[in-house]
């Protein structure tokens, strides 16, 4: 079975059967991505072989309906699992296969392990018929390792800086600084002696600054978090009309840009008061 054949003489069974048993609506399961691959390969999403040679790979997502926001995907490959029998009772021709998760014990030695989809824009399918238009790029699945404080590696596996020893207190946390030594401060928002006291005054609130630009194709992250101001920026332009990747996290003083997960450029800001921002993408 192609792509085409697909949205051509199968696509309404798909999206009913797969409604029914989440409890939604048959518009509310869209297509992200459909793409044919070699029967050899490893599942990506729910897989309807198609020949000998060739599945084909569907990644979908599942909304409540009525703005109430999406189905969680646990949620959604949890109920599918349980009723996969009767799905593919009634799936005639088609025969379905769940992806197999990617974060199994073991995948990371420390740290959380969680999966990623990543769209690939320089291959895609395109399909345009009875009134059918479908152009999406195709996906990939892998699984992250997110590493604690002081160590790195694709497993978690490699030491990088004295935090991994866990030298601080147990309310305190760790922060890396220049020539492999480390600081010991409070978490934010708290302060004193054991950390026991909120930083911010008679129930103020703490603010900060923070500015994400692109200055003559390169990126510059600039931040304020009450000690002065501190600046990160790549070296490489990505004024190239192409996707790029920038992953930005801040832990104490320190701020790490990330230019398509290779290209790493790390900041300080002054020494003085400390808050923590979550990595974003």
């Amino acid at each position: 079975m192609t792509a085409l054949e697909f949205f051509t003489e199968h696509i309404a069974t798909f999206k009913s059967i797969f409604a029914q048993h989440l409890n939604v609506e048959p518009q509310n399961v869209q297509l992200l991505s459909v793409q044919e691959t070699p029967r050899e390969r490893i599942p990506r999403a729910a897989t309807i072989p198609s020949s000998a040679t060739t599945d084909l790979d569907i990644l979908f997502t599942v909304s409540r309906g009525g703005g109430r926001g999406m189905l969680k995907p646990d949620h959604v490959y949890t109920r599918l699992k349980h009723d996969f029998q009767n799905i593919a009772d009634r799936s005639g021709k088609m025969k379905y296969q769940l992806t197999t998760e990617m974060c199994t014990p073991g995948v990371c030695q420390r740290g959380e392990c969680r999966e990623r989809v990543y769209l690939d824009d320089q291959q895609q399918t395109v399909i345009s018929i009875g009134g059918i238009a479908f152009v999406a790029p195709h996906h990939n699945r892998i699984a992250e390792c997110i590493c604690p404080e002081g160590y790195g590696g694709q497993r978690c596996e490699l030491e990088i800086n004295a935090c991994a020893r866990s030298p601080c207190q147990a309310w305190e946390m760790c922060v890396p600084s220049h020539e492999g030594r480390h600081d010991c401060i409070c978490p934010p928002g708290t302060t004193g002696d054991r950390c026991s006291q909120p930083s911010c005054e008679n129930e103020g609130r703490c603010l900060e600054e923070a500015e994400l630009s692109l200055v003559d194709g390169r990126v510059i992250y600039r931040w304020d978090a009450g000690s002065g101001e501190g600046s990160v920026a790549t070296d490489a332009s990505i004024a190239d009309a192409q996707w790029h990747r920038i992953s930005l996290s801040r832990r104490g003083r320190r701020t790490r840009l990330v230019l398509d997960g290779a290209d790493t450029k790390e900041g300080w800001s002054p020494p003085g008061t400390l808050a923590l921002l979550d990595s974003f993408f």
